[in-house]
C-alpha cells in the first residue's frame, strides 16, 4: 500500500457472470476504504503542491500514477 496505484482504486467484485464490476461501498472493507483514501490524499497532495502553470498542465490526468508520470516528464524536461 505504500506506493503510487496504475489508477484510481476502486474496490471491486465478480458477478455470477464472473464479470468484474465495482463494489458497492457498503461492502468495502477497511483495507479497500484505506487504499481509496490514500490514493485520493496522494493525488491531493500532488496538485495542491503545483504552481497554477502546472497544475494546469496535468489537471485532466484522472489518476496518481497518470500525475507522477506527468510532473516526472516535466522536470526531466527541464533538466536536460
Amino acid at each position: 500500500m505504500g506506493h503510487i496505484e496504475i489508477g484510481p482504486y476502486k474496490p471491486a467484485k465478480r458477478n455470477q457472470a464472473w464479470v468484474e464490476i465495482d463494489k458497492p461501498k457498503a461492502e468495502w472493507t477497511q483495507d479497500e476504504k484505506a487504499r481509496v483514501i490514500l490514493n485520493s490524499r496522494a493525488k491531493f497532495f500532488l496538485e495542491c503542491a503545483l504552481s497554477i502553470s502546472k497544475y494546469d498542465g496535468i489537471e485532466e490526468h484522472g489518476n496518481t500514477q497518470e500525475i507522477w508520470n506527468t510532473l516526472r516528464q516535466h522536470i526531466r524536461a527541464q533538466i536536460k
